[in-house]
Parts: structure tokens; sequence; C-alpha cells
């Protein structure tokens, strides 16, 4: 899910249909913009994260890995993307 989750209506609906269709080892790799990262609190509203009218939804870290557990994920590993400032990457 590779900058996705960003973009729809409903997170926790979209992660509970991809935990559904992976076998019980799978594994889901997800991207998107953290609105906690030190990039985007230091550039603030100059972030072109905020500027993305399709984002409907912003997520933090911490926010992120409680709706993953919610609905069956463990995250393995956080990183900080390589392609796009103050953004995050999960396993």
């Amino acid at each position: 899910m590779g900058d996705i989750i960003e973009h729809v209506t409903n997170p926790k609906a979209a992660l509970k249909k991809a935990h559904s269709l992976l076998k019980e080892t799978g594994v889901l790799w997800l991207s998107t913009s953290n609105y906690n990262s030190s990039f985007t609190r230091m550039m603030k509203l100059k972030d072109a994260m905020w500027k993305e009218p399709e984002h409907i939804s912003y997520f933090s870290f911490h926010g992120l890995q409680a709706l993953a557990n919610e609905v069956g994920f463990v995250v393995k590993e956080y990183q900080v993307s390589n392609r796009y400032n103050g953004s995050m990457e999960l396993i």
C-alpha cells in the first residue's frame, strides 16, 4: 500500500480488507505521510503534504500503529521514507 491509505475515505476498512486478503504469514508494506515527522513539524504549512487535495486522512506513526493493531496487524518495522520527506514506511 504505497501512498494509498491517506487517499481512502475509510482507512480502517481498507486495512481490514488488506488483512483479510493476506495469508496468516503475509506481510503488508505501507507508506504514507507522517504529519508528526520532524520534516513536517519544521516546514509546517510549507510541507507539500498539506497542499495535496486528495489527502483525506493524516497519520502519525502512533496513530497508524494503533489502527493497524486494531484490525489485526503487528507493526514489525518502522522507518522514515527515503523517497518523500516527512513520510514513513511500515511493515
